[in-house]
């Protein structure tokens, strides 16, 4: 079993009191001897003062260098727990200078077991209800967007890609050259709305070449701090009567 920090001082203070009793007794042989007793002092005090520096210089130095070292690397892993490194394999080997520190890495393992157990029940759970809303979304009629504010399409439901084929998630309508002016229209929309921030409210789009017609509603998503990050759009295409 691993001694603490406390038991090593301890120990130390008990083998200095050990010397110094030793020390003592020496003395008073060499004084009752009577014999040489000024040679046989000098030598005791000389041989036991360079015992008690040699341990007082291990005590103030080697151990708590030992511990700084420990609470360093304790400190570095904490640090990489915080950045929310969870899956962090501790080696209980590099924190073996204290128990009282191995117990603490014993706490973090248990915390960091429990957080990923939970980090994966709150990952199925999102997972579940993403899947959902999306299952939701794709049995509404109307076609659905998601933009991000720099015209990345995040997200389209089904109809919207059977009424668009050549759309596709991760797209930036910025950079899409459209020949048909119908769908051009539509996008323009969407673009100017995300480039100022608006909501769109009921704006019809009409097809010069044909009957169609796609009433657009959108709404702009907001960070916490109100700035605009994104914005969803409804495309009512009930009278799109002709997918190209």
């Amino acid at each position: 079993m691993k001694r603490s920090f406390k038991a090593n001082i301890q120990s130390i203070v008990l083998i200095l009191l050990l010397i110094v009793l030793i020390q003592s007794t020496l003395l008073l042989l060499a004084v009752n001897e009577g014999v040489s007793v000024r040679k046989n002092i000098q030598s005791i005090v000389i041989t036991f003062f360079f015992i008690i520096f040699s341990s007082l210089i291990f005590t103030f130095y080697f151990l708590p260098h030992k511990v700084h070292q420990a609470l360093k690397e304790l400190q570095s892993l904490i640090a990489e727990i915080s950045d929310g490194n969870f899956d962090k394999d501790i080696d209980g080997s590099l924190y073996d200078a204290d128990l009282e520190i191995q117990r603490i890495v014993v706490s973090i393992r248990k915390l960091l077991s429990v957080s990923r157990r939970f980090d994966q029940l709150k990952t199925g759970k999102i997972y579940e209800q993403n899947q959902r809303i999306q299952q939701m979304i794709n049995l509404i009629p109307q076609g659905i967007m998601i933009f991000n504010l720099s015209g990345d399409l995040a997200y389209c439901n089904d109809v919207m890609r059977r009424k668009l084929i050549w759309i596709q998630e991760g797209i930036n309508i910025n950079e899409v050259m459209l020949k048909n002016s119908f769908e051009r229209c539509i996008f323009e929309i969407i673009i100017d709305s995300l480039r100022h921030g608006n909501n769109v409210y009921d704006n019809d789009v009409n097809d010069s070449n044909g009957n169609r017609v796609v009433s657009i509603n959108g709404s702009i998503i907001r960070d916490r701090n109100g700035l605009p990050s994104g914005g969803v759009y409804v495309l009512d295409m009930s009278n799109d009567v002709a997918a190209h």
